[in-house]
């Protein structure tokens, strides 16, 4: 009878797991903790108490060496597995089945996500960025883990372009030696005057010699963005075209925002350099200078009219992204507006849309960063204005649209 009933006892224990001891590790498992920078991970959990619920974190540092953390609590399986492909959070920083929501959804050490841009640090003088992984059980660390995430790639080279020796000023990234050959791209923000490098780095990382281009607010260059002469992005696009490695001298021209009406006129204007046509949130209409002056661009000399963009002399195909919230302006509808355009011009290469309906302005470009909603600045007024979307569809579209991006690059002959 003693017997029977420490079995009796043992069962109602195994059964209400009440008195079962919680592990003290577990094991965390990473299928590339080593990879490029746009590369989504695949994460899980093994080890853990059946129906235990762990938190699972990540932080890194930006730019200024502040952390930012993403965290997301689930229960573990039967099996004692958590699998960041298969489970959503009970809570955290997102919600859904989101392999990289820990990534995206990082929250800002001081105030919130939807005013705040998370900046790593730059890839030319630190080519990858550490990012560290735990679970825990309370306050208990159960497992952590090392992520290494690559901006540039081995071999990747840098090099800073001056207006005094190379007529343009901007940041060249050439892939590593010995790749195939394959176009060049001169990529180009908006009205925010700043230079992305982080994008141009991994371009250059998937082979793509790449020129991030600052085209006014820098020294010798207009200080607004006001009366800026597309024959600047002429000679851009001819420097590039010469890289080694660039095949056919064949340039693709990528813009954002405001930086998409230069990325046209410029494609229009040297068709036997501009071999496509890359646009994030475009426009299809020469706006006025921003924050003040009647004309953004100007074309010998004479200010580009405040009109639909000529697109006839177009020589390459045209892709572009676009989000139907866009709060800045109807980048989705323009972008429908310039493909009727070019097929009204002849335009026999191919072109067409990326469209996500529920995405913001910032739809572009790589993937698996935290972004707000709230990011422009008015600098007339000085206010922070809305861009639209919300952070969990804005990331869905730049992991969607990278990949078809790179593909269209690949494709311009």
């Amino acid at each position: 009878m003693r017997v029977r009933a420490v079995w009796v006892a043992l069962l109602v224990v195994l059964a209400t797991g009440c008195s079962a001891d919680p592990p003290k590790t577990a094991t965390l498992i990473v299928d590339a903790p080593e990879a490029p920078a746009d590369r989504a991970l695949q994460i899980s959990v093994a080890g853990l108490t059946a129906g235990a619920k762990v938190e699972i974190q990540l932080t890194t540092d930006d730019i200024d060496g502040r952390q930012w953390r993403g965290h997301a609590t689930f229960r573990a399986s039967a099996a004692g597995t958590v699998d960041l492909t298969r489970d959503a959070p009970l809570a955290g920083t997102y919600s859904g089945v989101e392999p990289m929501g820990l990534f995206w959804s990082m929250d800002p050490p001081s105030g919130d996500l939807d005013h705040s841009w998370y900046n790593p640090p730059v890839p030319q003088t630190q080519a990858a960025i550490a990012m560290r992984l735990s679970v825990l059980d309370g306050k208990r660390v159960l497992a952590k883990r090392q992520l290494t995430r690559q901006w540039a790639a081995a071999g990747v080279t840098h090099r800073l372009l001056t207006l005094s020796i190379d007529h343009v000023v901007g940041q060249l990234f050439l892939p590593a030696p010995g790749g195939p050959s394959r176009p060049a791209v001169l990529y180009f923000t908006g009205s925010d005057g700043a230079i992305d490098p982080w994008a141009a780095a991994l371009l250059a990382s998937h082979g793509f010699a790449t020129l991030a281009l600052a085209y006014f607010n820098q020294p010798g260059l207009p200080q607004t963005l006001a009366n800026v002469p597309i024959e600047y992005f002429g000679t851009a696009a001819k420097l590039l075209g010469e890289q080694p490695g660039v095949a056919n001298k064949h340039v693709v021209i990528g813009g954002f925002s405001r930086g998409t009406e230069a990325a046209l006129l410029a494609a229009q204007n040297y068709p036997t350099l501009v071999r496509g046509v890359l646009l994030y949130a475009p426009s299809n209409v020469a706006g006025a200078g921003y924050p003040v002056g009647d004309h953004g661009w100007t074309l010998h000399g004479k200010p580009v009219p405040n009109l639909e963009i000529p697109v006839d002399h177009i020589a390459g195909p045209v892709l572009a992204v676009a989000g139907g919230k866009d709060a800045v302006w109807p980048s989705q509808a323009r972008s429908d507006a310039l493909m009727g355009q070019l097929d009204r011009a002849g335009v026999t290469a191919p072109h067409r849309v990326l469209a996500y309906p529920a995405a913001g302005h910032v739809v572009g470009s790589y993937p698996f960063t935290p972004e707000g909603t709230r990011s422009v600045t008015n600098r007339a007024t000085g206010t922070d204005e809305p861009t639209g979307g919300d952070p969990a569809v804005n990331a869905a579209a730049r992991a969607d649209s990278w990949p078809q991006v790179l593909a269209f690059l690949q494709s311009v002959s």
